[in-house]
């Protein structure tokens, strides 16, 4: 897995007029195969997952370059589905996504002082993949508003945004 930079997109897009055009801000993508666990799961599946979430995330973060940490950070996670069968994400375990992320000490501390979390769901027809996007809490209208620009903004190939 390539280690990536983080993605810089331009700060209140809607409003650009009144920002500096060059004005932007982090967000981290990871690109991640398979879906959550159901949270129903035992402790041996839950092991597995946290160790495939764990490895996934490290290979792609690019420790030599990023330094950053956010006060309050948000973790927007997008979740493509292979088949169209109706799921509810409430039933999905995202402790080990998010304890996975939390190793890359891009926030402080995964408590609601710290993290906000935020899911979709998307049918996606050739594979199930996650895409999680990890940026400073006072972005996140902005970004959800690129991501209505862009259709969903993913390409489904698991290598980010159009």
């Amino acid at each position: 897995m390539k280690k990536q930079k983080p993605l810089m997109l331009p700060t209140e897009p809607v409003k650009n007029l009144l920002f500096n055009s060059d004005e932007h801000y982090p967000v981290f993508h990871f690109s991640i195969e398979g879906n959550l666990p159901s949270s129903g799961i035992d402790r041996k599946y839950y092991v597995e997952a946290r160790d495939y979430f764990l490895n996934q995330v490290m290979e792609s973060y690019n420790w030599d370059y990023i330094d950053t940490q956010f006060e309050h950070a948000v973790i927007y996670t997008a979740h493509y589905f292979k088949s169209p069968r109706i799921r509810d994400l409430d039933n999905l375990n995202r402790k080990p996504l998010i304890d996975a992320v939390k190793r890359t000490l891009l926030f402080t501390d995964d408590n609601f002082h710290h993290l906000s979390y935020m899911e979709e769901g998307y049918f996606d027809g050739g594979r199930n993949h996650i895409e999680v996007f990890v940026m400073s809490r006072v972005h996140l209208w902005e970004f959800i508003k690129y991501l209505d620009q862009k259709d969903q903004g993913f390409i489904h190939d698991g290598t980010g945004l159009k």
